[in-house]
């Protein structure tokens, strides 16, 4: 049990920390508040479990084997992330409901998100646990995505002077960064 316990904490760690989910996930709460951004938890699941899953039962070994498919991964992550950030950059008042945060895109983001490998590769266990822990990452990862949302939906009507603009064009930037980081780490490789 000890073993699940600090595999929990490191699905939290990891999971609280801000990255393109999160940023959308936190936008959505801001813009169509908290109970509508409840929806895209299941953007989120679906594209956390569509990562893991095959990466833990058996695309570990072959990535091992061929680095170029993890680069390669990264790359596709790192343009679809700065493809989301200039999306929510050009978005005026007038046209926010253009750029809305759906369901498909938090899955598309979520599978691209450098996270799910992090997960999928070194934090998740192989072997007979894996239902297991899967089922303890779920139960970790709901939580976390509430408090996105609800901090997002308490930026969203607490504060007069950050308006939906300004939070669009704060996520956008924070988005950048997490594109640049990775584009870095592609051309380190």
């Amino acid at each position: 049990m000890h073993e699940l316990s600090a595999f929990v904490v490191q699905v939290l760690l990891l999971l609280v920390v801000p990255g393109p989910t999160n940023t959308l996930l936190c936008l959505s709460g801001r813009e169509k508040g908290f109970l509508p951004s409840l929806r895209l938890l299941v953007g989120e699941t679906a594209g956390y479990l569509a990562v893991i899953v095959p990466l833990v039962t058996f695309l570990a070994p072959v990535l091992d084997e061929r680095p170029s498919i993890s680069l390669g991964l990264k790359a596709a992550a790192a343009f679809w992330i700065l493809y989301m950030a200039t999306k929510l950059w050009k978005t005026s008042n007038d046209n926010a409901s253009n750029i809305s945060v759906t369901v498909l895109r938090v899955f598309v983001t979520t599978i691209l998100n450098p996270k799910a490998l992090v997960f999928g590769l070194v934090i998740f266990p192989r072997g007979q646990d894996v239902p297991l822990h899967l089922a303890a990452f779920l139960g970790t990862l709901v939580p976390v995505a509430i408090l996105w949302m609800g901090g997002g939906a308490v930026a969203g009507r607490s504060s007069r002077y950050l308006t939906g603009k300004v939070f669009r064009r704060l996520a956008s930037a924070c988005l950048v960064v997490f594109s640049a980081v990775l584009i870095r780490s592609v051309a380190l490789a």
